[in-house]
């Protein structure tokens, strides 16, 4: 489930994977969103720290995960120079295959969520536009009347466990869809050489284009 769109003479590759996670308001969704915030979520976090500030092949790498009423989509990204894209695609699933193997969540990387996350809560409500942002999502997802005022007491309560579960149920590279963005006659023979399997070009609408 490697896909292709071809953009002529793009100075940059588009990197993109993902796949579905349970709907917001699940049972572990604030263990989903600190794994997520481990692989991707911050400037310090795993994949910016690999493919900007060790391997520099990017200005960014991140994950995230969209809320939504059903299934909804957790996503990994990063802009990349054209000749990494298959080494960052390599880097990418590495450290998916890591974080739920050898090298799973730490106790700093989840206190450095907790901490950002509670600190960065005053920030939620500064306007009247944020303030009606947070109750319209507390009507859309049903949540319970107190779910600001327990917000802290909820990421404090997050053990290690709840995280390294929530990432090995949820990140298993074999699960990702896979697409890249960027100069086709420079990039398709890198993906083919990743052994990753057949090799989907499509069209800017997402259709298969024809060898």
């Amino acid at each position: 489930r490697l896909h292709l769109i071809d953009r002529p003479g793009a100075p940059q590759s588009l990197l993109l994977a993902g796949r579905l996670l349970p709907a917001t308001g699940s049972a572990d969704e604030t263990a989903i969103e600190a794994a997520v915030n481990v692989l991707g979520g911050m400037f310090s976090s795993r994949l910016n720290m690999n493919l900007r500030e060790d391997k520099h092949w990017s200005y960014g790498a991140y994950a995230f995960a969209s809320n939504a009423l059903g299934p909804r989509p957790l996503m990994l990204y990063a802009q990349v120079e054209t000749p990494r894209s298959g080494d960052s695609l390599v880097e990418m699933q590495r450290e998916l295959a890591q974080i739920i193997g050898e090298r799973p969540p730490t106790e700093e990387e989840l206190s450095k969520i907790v901490a950002n996350e509670v600190r960065g809560l005053p920030g939620s409500f500064e306007t009247a536009g944020s303030v009606s942002g947070v109750l319209q999502g507390m009507l859309r997802y049903d949540r319970p009347l107190d779910w600001v005022a327990t917000t802290t007491q909820r990421l404090e309560a997050l053990t290690l466990n709840e995280v390294s579960a929530a990432a090995r149920s949820y990140m298993q590279p074999d699960d990702f869809i896979w697409l890249v963005v960027g100069d086709r006659s420079q990039i398709e023979s890198q993906l083919r050489e990743l052994g990753w399997g057949e090799v989907v070009v499509l069209d800017e609408e997402g259709r298969p284009v024809a060898h």
